[in-house]
């Protein structure tokens, strides 16, 4: 898993949008299978991770390989949630992509 910058880079572009609990946010996340998950917040590159991949170390994880699945993370469920703070969600849109050329 890779994030797009140092992790200082990252904490910043997270903390930078903590700054009034009353406006609204545009939280987007793109997501390619096992190969790539970004994540933005009003446009801006939070994080990116690739290579998704179940941790062998997590029972889980070990419970699904156990069961026939791969080590690549290629499918799931979209949750959103908060950490601990109130929180609304409007206009939650989920969309397919156009697959890239040759994919």
């Amino acid at each position: 898993m890779t994030c797009a910058g140092t992790a200082r880079e990252c904490a910043w572009a997270v903390s930078r949008w903590r700054g009034s609990a009353l406006r609204w946010v545009v939280a987007e996340a793109e997501v390619d299978g096992a190969r790539r998950v970004r994540q933005a917040i009003n446009g801006a590159l939070v994080v990116e991770y690739t290579d998704l991949q179940l941790d062998p170390a997590n029972d889980d994880a070990r419970r699904l390989r156990g069961a026939g699945a791969g080590p690549a993370l290629e499918s799931g469920y979209i949750s959103i949630q908060s950490n601990g703070h109130p929180v609304e969600f409007r206009r939650i849109d989920v969309l397919v992509l156009d697959a890239p050329p040759g994919g």
